[in-house]
């Protein structure tokens, strides 16, 4: 489970902010997290200017409007030369 991969990779005592996104409210997330003594928090609802991998995932998608990857071999193509190029010099300190 991703949940225990986190404590193994932090350890137990973690706090995880997420968005609201349905799967991150699921009950079942939840009720896990709940178990392995992780204390879930929830950044507001409409809030994106306060999650920092929004910025991330806008500057991925700069120039790909209306584009069709006919292959996973060409999304994967874009995503590899994209990456690399993100502004954010400081969302690592951010995120921990």
């Amino acid at each position: 489970h991703f949940l225990h991969a986190l404590q193994e990779e932090f350890g137990k005592e973690l706090v995880i902010v997420l968005d609201n996104a349905p799967y991150f409210i699921a009950k079942h997330l939840k009720k896990q997290a709940a178990k392995a003594g992780l204390l879930l928090e929830y950044l507001p609802s409409y809030a994106p200017e306060m999650n920092p991998l929004e910025q991330c995932w806008r500057q991925v998608n700069e120039g790909r409007a209306n584009k069709l990857y006919r292959t996973l071999s060409e999304l994967k193509a874009y995503l590899t030369s994209k990456l690399p190029t993100l502004h954010s010099p400081r969302i690592y300190e951010y995120l921990c």
